[in-house]
C-alpha cells in the first residue's frame, strides 16, 4: 500500500491489461472484415453490371463463377426458344414432333404416356399409319391423366396417297378428324406427290394433287386445320405448287439425314419461308455407328442419336423423331442443350450421297 492506494500485483495488473485489449482488437478486426466484405460484394456488384458490356470478358466470366445460376437459366431460355418453330402464318410448332409410324394400336397407349412424360406435345400420325383412331382414344381417355387437354398437343395428319384429287381430299379429311375425334387438326399435309394407281411417271398425277391442294386451303380457311403443307416434295414439286397456290404451304416434311442432305430443296424451303420437317433423322439406325457421327458424339458427350437429331435441327427446326423404347423416346428428346460447331456440321454435310432409306419421290411426275 503506498500514499493511501493498494498496488496491484505485476502479474494482475498484465491480466487487467490483457482483459482491456481484448474487446478493443475484437472492434478493431470486425471493423476490418467489415470494410473487406463491403469491398468485396462492391467488387462483386461491379462484376455483375460489368457482365452487360461485351468488351469485358474478364469480368463476364467472373460473373458466371459468382453467379452460377444465370448460366442455367439462360439454358434453359434458350432451350425453350429453340424447342418451338413458328410458321409463316403466326402457328407456333414444338420442334419434334413424336412420330407415330408403324405404331400399332397396342403401342399407342404405352408410347404416349412415355413421350408426353418426357416432354413431347406434337404428334404425327397419317392416314397410311392406320393409328389416328387409337391416338383419338387416348386423347379422350387418358391425357387427362397427365393434366393436359387437347389445347396442350399439336397434332400432324397427312393424306394419304390414295385420297389426291379435291372431293377425294375432303373427305379423308373429314375421316380423319372423325377417327381422332377433334374438331381441327393443327397441321395437314399432302402425304406423297404422287397418286395410288398411278405409275410414278402418270403426269395425271399433277392434276390430282393440285386438287388436293385446293382442298387443303379451303379446310385452312374454314379453320378445319391451322396449318397446311405437304410431304416428300421435292423441288420440282414445290415450284409447280408455288406456281398455283393461293396459300403457300407452311411445311414441307422430307427425309433428310447426313447420307441424305438436300441444300437445294432447303434453299428452296427457307426462300419461300416454308419450314423443311426432317424425318428419319437415323437412317432407320444405319447412321449411329458412322465414325464423323461417333466422333461428334464423344466430343460433345451425347449419343450419336442425339448428334443426328441435333444436325438436322440446325439445318431446319422441326423434325418427327420415332422410338417405341422409353429410354430412347427421353434420349431423343434431350438434344436442347448442346450445338454443333461448324466443322463439326461440315463432316456430317459431306456424308451426303443421296441415300434414301425410305421413299425416293425423285422419280415421281
Amino acid at each position: 500500500q503506498a500514499g493511501g492506494r493498494s498496488l496491484m500485483p505485476a502479474q494482475d495488473l498484465h491480466l487487467h491489461v490483457q482483459q482491456l485489449l481484448v474487446p478493443v482488437l475484437v472492434l478493431v478486426l470486425g471493423a476490418a472484415l467489415v470494410v473487406d466484405n463491403t469491398a468485396a460484394i462492391g467488387q462483386q456488384q461491379a462484376i455483375v453490371e460489368d457482365h452487360f458490356d461485351s468488351s469485358c470478358e474478364q469480368e463476364r466470366e467472373q460473373e458466371h463463377f459468382l453467379s452460377p445460376s444465370y448460366d442455367e437459366t439462360h439454358s434453359r431460355a434458350a432451350a425453350e426458344n429453340a424447342m418451338h418453330v413458328t410458321l409463316h402464318n403466326g402457328v407456333v410448332v414444338p420442334s419434334l414432333a413424336f412420330g407415330m409410324y408403324q405404331m400399332t394400336t397396342d403401342e399407342v397407349a404405352s408410347s404416349m404416356d412415355a413421350a408426353i412424360e418426357a416432354g413431347y406435345r406434337h404428334f404425327d400420325t397419317a392416314a397410311v399409319y392406320r393409328n389416328e383412331h387409337a391416338l383419338g382414344q387416348y386423347i379422350k381417355t387418358r391425357l387427362a391423366a397427365h393434366k393436359l387437354t387437347r389445347a396442350d398437343l399439336f397434332i400432324t395428319s397427312k393424306l394419304s396417297p390414295s385420297d389426291q384429287g379435291y372431293e377425294e381430299a375432303k373427305a379423308a379429311l373429314q375421316r380423319s378428324l372423325d377417327q381422332l375425334g377433334i374438331d381441327h387438326l393443327d397441321l395437314y399435309l399432302i402425304h406423297w406427290p404422287g397418286v395410288r394407281g398411278l405409275a410414278v411417271t402418270d403426269t395425271k398425277a399433277k392434276e390430282k394433287r393440285a386438287g388436293s391442294w385446293r382442298a387443303l386451303e379451303e379446310a385452312y380457311a374454314a379453320g378445319k386445320v391451322r396449318a397446311i403443307g405437304v410431304s416428300n416434295y421435292m423441288v420440282n414439286h414445290i415450284e409447280e405448287l408455288l406456281a398455283n397456290c393461293k396459300v403457300v404451304p407452311m411445311v414441307n416434311q422430307v427425309e433428310q439425314h447426313p447420307q441424305l442432305y438436300q441444300p437445294d430443296l432447303l434453299k428452296l424451303c427457307k426462300s419461300n419461308n416454308i419450314v423443311l420437317e426432317a424425318y428419319s433423322p437415323l437412317g432407320q439406325g444405319h447412321l449411329l455407328k458412322e465414325a464423323p457421327v461417333v466422333a461428334l458424339a464423344q466430343k460433345y458427350n451425347k449419343t450419336p442419336a442425339q448428334v443426328l437429331i441435333r444436325w438436322g435441327l440446325q439445318h431446319s427446326p422441326m423434325m418427327a423423331v420415332k422410338s417405341s423404347t422409353p429410354s430412347r423416346v427421353k434420349e431423343n428428346f434431350n438434344v436442347f442443350d448442346f450445338e454443333i460447331d461448324q466443322a463439326g456440321m461440315e463432316s456430317l454435310n459431306n456424308m451426303s450421297e443421296g441415300r434414301h432409306f425410305c421413299w425416293d419421290p425423285y422419280t415421281v411426275a
